[in-house]
């Protein structure tokens, strides 16, 4: 009886053990169910979603609050940050919410998580309210992309041009922008290319004129994005070149006293150089600086070999103008130079980084600036005179950005630009898919 006993007892414990192990693993696949696609995934869900409905609500109370306060004279703020469309005109301020079904500018306020809402609190989620219209639209997280033009550029002061091409998607809202080549059926001009995001010059007789205002006495600085088909070239009857930007009263004016960027071919006087820049008849300041040099004529000349390196690939070149008596250069060699010379100082950077710097006489620019410097003087981009009168280049590729400056930028300034405008232009790849 005693052994008997002994093995009912045994029997008992393991029954027992068995019992709570499989006890264990129903809980287990149990827990398993309802924290997969189950129960708690479902309660979760409804959850959030009665927050969102319910912050909905609070937004809608605000909204009608706004109308109330404005029918009655009263000053009641809208909540959150501002938007505006893409333009070239608010290149200072646009503003934007990118998404993959709408995107959200001018009329448009962006309240993001965190937004202070009276006695309801901070908000939660991110959302886009039209206080005109009502509308209220919920921001899923990873469904948009919020950029504004302090996204696109490093320096975002003294600016006095700010050309995005994705400014200039939509010809039909182009505003002060007028686009020269086009054909009678409406064809050619400047067009846009959506793929590449980019402005298209067919290098024929394609270019857009523009007037802004801006005061480039203490110097300047001109950016420009692209990528190029050509620089020089000979079409069987003349040389041509690329035309980057000038600003002259008129296309037909004196051209030797305008403003004006570009690549033109090689003279006779110089077969190794080609020009790049000029702002007036000729300059009081002649020599040699570092890979760029100032003609007689007045001409800053760079190397033929550039051409080598330059077309058919993206590049970046900015143009930096520093006043003698009003500008200190942040790189020391071109410090130095200035000092030296006893001028002013042209600089060029490829890519963001210094390629070359000349002087200019301090005079010319000036008798220059008072033709070509006032507001009303238009801007010509994607097109430069030289040689003789009306003989205009032009430029022939993709450009991607255009900026003006009332100032000269510092070294670290246009790396900076260089560098925030190619990862700006990355993000914005990435979210047009």
């Amino acid at each position: 009886m005693k052994v008997l006993k002994r093995d009912n007892k045994g029997i008992t414990l393991i029954v027992l053990v068995i019992t709570i192990i499989v006890l264990l693993i129903l809980t287990t696949a149990i827990i398993q169910a309802m924290n997969g696609k189950g129960i708690i995934d479902k309660a979760k869900e409804a959850i959030n979603k009665w927050n969102i409905e319910n912050e909905r609500e609070v937004l809608q109370l605000n909204v009608e609050a706004y109308f109330i306060s404005r029918y009655n004279n009263n000053d009641e703020k809208k909540l959150g940050e501002e938007l505006y469309d893409k333009g070239l005109y608010n290149g200072e301020k646009w503003n934007m919410v990118f998404a993959k079904k709408k995107n959200y500018g001018t009329g448009w306020n962006y309240v993001g998580s965190g937004t202070k809402i009276g006695e309801y609190g901070k908000t939660r989620y991110n959302w886009v309210v039209n206080y005109e219209t009502g509308e209220i639209e919920y921001l899923e997280k990873g469904t948009y992309h919020k950029l504004d033009y302090t996204d696109s550029m490093a320096v975002t002061t003294d600016i006095a041009l700010n050309i995005d091409a994705t400014n200039l998607s939509d010809e039909s809202s182009w505003e002060n922008v007028e686009n020269y080549g086009k054909e009678t059926d409406g064809t050619g001009g400047v067009t846009y290319d959506e793929e590449n995001m980019a402005l298209v010059f067919d290098g024929k007789d394609d270019y857009l004129k523009l007037t802004k205002p801006g005061d480039f006495s203490d110097g300047f600085t001109f950016e420009m994005y692209m990528n190029l088909d050509r620089l020089c070239y000979n079409n069987g009857s003349k040389w041509d070149a690329a035309g980057f930007f000038c600003k002259m009263p008129t296309l037909s004016s004196n051209l030797l006293h305008s403003m004006r960027f570009g690549f033109a071919p090689p003279s006779s006087d110089n077969p190794d150089y080609m020009n790049a820049a000029k702002f007036y008849e000729k300059s009081d300041w002649v020599g040699d600086g570092f890979r760029l040099r100032t003609d007689y004529l007045g001409t800053v000349l760079a190397p033929a070999s550039l051409e080598d390196s330059y077309i058919n690939c993206e590049k970046y070149i900015t143009i930096v103008y520093y006043r003698y008596e009003k500008s200190k250069p942040q790189d020391e060699s071109i410090s130095s130079f200035m000092e030296n010379c006893k001028c002013d100082v042209l600089a060029y950077y490829f890519d963001g980084k210094l390629y070359g710097y000349t002087g200019y006489g301090k005079t010319s620019y000036d008798k220059g600036y008072a033709i070509w410097g006032g507001d009303n003087i238009p801007m010509f981009i994607g097109v430069c005179p030289w040689g003789e009168d009306s003989n205009l280049y032009y430029l022939k590729g993709k450009v991607y950005t255009v900026r003006l400056y009332t100032r000269p930028l510092s070294s670290d300034e246009v790396w900076n630009n260089y560098d925030t405008t190619l990862s700006y232009r990355d993000a914005l790849k990435e979210l047009m898919g």
